[in-house]
């Protein structure tokens, strides 16, 4: 029986992955050392994300057989991940849950990148991160930490 893959995003999209795509995720491989056939809910990401990292796995695959320029992969990661503003974080958190290294390192570099000479308020915004400091509470913080709160 071949072995067959399954990721369920949290909208109820189904993906079935192409054999080539295992052993690009940890999660996966390991998976199917215990069973042939997988189904992994993934509940940080909705389908379009999903389609998303497989769309980068594929790729990744394409790269790899086709021995292709890492120069040019390189410039076609960076195209990737900016030609949208993406919600890193639910790449990201679904890369780490299904163990994908490259793409987690890439998306780590895109947020650093994303991230850098902003304001912290510009870091929220990327991020989505809610101030749940009052005025008075941010004010204190500024005053003791003002190098870190540019």
């Amino acid at each position: 029986m071949e072995p067959k893959v399954i990721l369920k995003s949290n909208d109820g999209q189904e993906f079935d992955l192409n054999e080539n795509l295992f052993s690009q995720s940890l999660l996966i491989t390991r998976s199917l050392n215990k069973q042939n056939i997988v189904l992994i809910e993934i509940d940080t990401a909705n389908g379009s994300t999903v389609e998303l990292i497989l769309n980068f796995m594929e790729k990744q695959l394409e790269r790899i057989s086709s021995g292709e320029d890492s120069s040019d992969f390189i410039k076609w990661q960076e195209r990737f991940l900016f030609k949208k503003h993406y919600d890193f974080d639910s790449i990201l958190q679904t890369a780490c849950a299904l163990e994908i290294k490259h793409l987690v390192d890439l998306v780590c570099k895109a947020i650093a990148e994303a991230m850098a000479g902003k304001s912290v308020e510009e870091i929220r915004k990327i991020l989505h991160i809610t101030n749940d400091f009052s005025a008075a509470e941010e004010h204190e913080a500024r005053r003791e930490i003002d190098w870190a709160m540019i």
